[in-house]
C-alpha cells in the first residue's frame, strides 16, 4: 500500500509517539517510591543522551530523507529506514526482557524507562510539528514562528525540570541540589535568544558558550552528589 510523504511522517509520529507513552507510563507506575533528587537527575541525563545524541538525530534525518522523495507517493512502511526499524527492534526486545528476566532492579525501571520514553514521545511530537508544510524546515528561509513551535516540547519539559527539582530540594531541604533548578534557567535563558534572533545577528549564537556551562554545572552538581552518595 502507497502513502503520500506527510503520511509517511504521520506514521513515524505515531509510533515513536505510542512507544513513547507506553515505556513514561512503564516508568512513573514505578516512580513513587523512588522520587529523590538524584533519581530525578538521572531520569533527565537519560533523556538527554537519547534525545540529543539518538532520537534528535533521527527525527532530522528521517524528516529530511522523507520530504526529499521525488514521488508523491510511498510504500507505507518508508516511514523508517532498515536502521531505523533495527534500532526500535533493540530496544524492545531489550526493555521486554529487562522487566521479564527481573534483571533490572524497580529503581532502574523507574529512572531508565521514564527518561527514554520522555525523549520517545518528544521525538515523535517534533516529527509531528516537522511534517507541517507551514515548517519548510529544509528551506533557508525557514520562518521563525515555527522555529519557535518545534521548540515548545523543550520548553514544557524544561518548566517540569525547574519546578520538579525546585519543589524537591527545597522540602527536603536538599542542600546538594538547592541551584540545580537554576541551571535548568539558565540553559533555557541563554537558548531562547538564540531561537530568536541568532539568523539576524550572528553574535548571539556565542550565548550557547553559556548555556554548555551551564549544562557543565548540571553534571558537577549530580556528580558530587552522587559522589557524597557512594562514600
Amino acid at each position: 500500500m502507497k502513502v503520500k510523504r506527510n503520511t509517511l511522517l504521520l506514521l513515524a509520529c505515531l509510533v515513536w509517539s505510542a512507544a513513547g507513552c507506553n515505556i513514561l507510563r512503564i516508568g512513573l507506575l514505578a516512580y513513587p517510591a523512588y522520587g529523590t533528587v538524584v533519581n530525578y537527575l538521572l531520569s533527565v541525563l537519560v533523556f538527554a543522551v537519547f534525545q540529543w545524541m539518538i532520537f534528535g538525530k533521527l527525527v532530522k534525518k528521517h524528516t529530511a530523507r522523507i520530504q526529499s522523495y521525488g514521488e508523491e507517493r510511498h510504500f507505507f512502511l518508508k516511514f523508517f529506514d532498515g536502521k531505523a526499524f533495527a534500532i526500535m527492534a533493540v530496544m524492545m526486545r531489550g526493555g521486554i526482557g529487562l522487566r521479564v528476566s527481573g534483571l533490572a532492579p524497580e529503581r532502574f525501571i523507574a529512572v531508565f524507562y521514564t527518561g527514554l520514553g520522555a525523549a520517545l514521545l518528544l521525538a515523535g511530537l517534533r516529527v509531528l510539528l516537522c511534517m507541517m508544510p507551514q515548517n519548510q524546515w529544509l528551506s533557508a528561509d525557514a520562518p521563525l514562528s515555527w522555529g519557535i513551535y518545534r521548540n515548545i516540547p523543550f520548553a514544557l519539559l524544561g518548566l517540569l525540570i525547574i519546578v520538579l527539582f525546585f519543589r524537591s530540594a527545597k522540602e527536603h531541604k536538599d542542600r546538594a541540589f538547592r541551584w540545580m533548578w537554576l541551571t535548568t534557567v539558565l540553559s533555557f535563558g541563554f537558548y531562547v535568544p538564540v531561537v530568536l534572533w541568532a539568523d539576524t545577528i550572528p553574535l548571539i549564537g556565542m550565548l550557547m558558550i553559556p548555556k554548555t556551562c551551564a549544562y557543565v554545572w548540571t553534571v558537577l552538581i549530580g556528580y558530587f552528589a552522587m559522589k557524597r552518595e557512594c562514600n
